[in-house]
């Protein structure tokens, strides 16, 4: 039925089929109705013998292919875990240059930044008032980070699941809970506004599928003459690869929004910061 098809999907079964998940999803109406439209055929029997030649095979319709951030959320939502790999993943390399620590090696210290995937985000009341708890997983393990106080006001729009979050930390150890860590937040950001406030130099990755007029309309919007970040251009295919180095040609303003919008643009292995 439809609902197993749609789990199926999810969680990757057709991949050798046809990768394209989100595409899959979208042609599942399509591919029912030809399905019943054959196994009608083949009950009548007789005359209808040749039918099944007659029907065309499904011709998928186009659709935009999910994030590798979508994907996998789709996956965990029908596993119950990340199967083909981990959100955290394509930044790992970017962010241990400024959070080197990760999540399953924290220890007790008064002051650490620390970056993980926000699988999810439940605010609640305690004595003290409310306080939100933040779920960070990374590769080596997960941390509930709490966020209480002013900064709870002052970051509550970007505590949302499904992105990488980076936090100034505190951490110590429970009286209770058999002495676990316990994680306070003293600053939070999501990682367009950490790539705006620590960035050195921009590196962008193109593919054959990507809108080059549309990503060269964002430079030249965010082109400055002096005082932004250097940037370094890349372009690979099946057969071969490039590199334009243009540090002394072409600076850009390094803003969350630019950020946003080239990742959106060229997908989460095509920009790359260096801090």
């Amino acid at each position: 039925n439809r609902r197993t098809l749609e789990a199926l999907i999810r969680g990757g079964a057709f991949d050798s089929i046809e990768p394209n998940r989100a595409m899959l999803m979208a042609n599942i109406d399509l591919a029912m109705e030809n399905a019943d439209q054959k196994a009608a055929n083949a009950n009548q029997g007789g005359l209808f013998d040749m039918m099944d030649d007659v029907i065309e095979p499904v011709k998928l319709a186009p659709a935009p292919a999910w994030s590798e951030s979508e994907k996998l959320a789709e996956e965990k939502t029908v596993i119950g875990f990340y199967l083909s790999g981990h959100p955290f993943a394509p930044y790992e390399q970017e962010i241990r240059r400024f959070a080197p620590v990760s999540l399953g090696r924290l220890k007790t210290q008064d002051s650490v930044r620390v970056a993980g995937f926000a699988t999810g985000v439940r605010t609640m009341n305690g004595k003290s008032g409310r306080f939100a708890i933040v779920q960070l997983e990374d590769r080596s393990g997960f941390a509930e980070v709490s966020v209480s106080g002013e900064l709870l006001e002052e970051a509550r729009e970007r505590l949302k699941a499904d992105q990488i979050l980076i936090a100034e930390c505190r951490v110590s150890r429970s009286d209770y809970n058999g002495g676990e860590l316990r994680i306070r937040a003293n600053s939070i950001m999501t990682l367009p506004q950490a790539r705006e406030k620590f960035a050195r130099s921009l590196t962008l990755t193109a593919t054959p599928e990507a809108d080059i007029p549309a990503l060269a309309a964002l430079l030249a919007a965010a082109r400055k003459h002096n005082g932004g970040i250097p940037l370094r251009l890349r372009y690979r295919n099946g057969g071969a690869s490039g590199e334009i180095d243009l540090q002394n040609q072409w600076q850009i303003e390094a803003r969350a929004e630019l950020f946003e919008q080239l990742q959106s643009l060229l997908g989460e292995y095509g920009v790359s910061v260096g801090w």
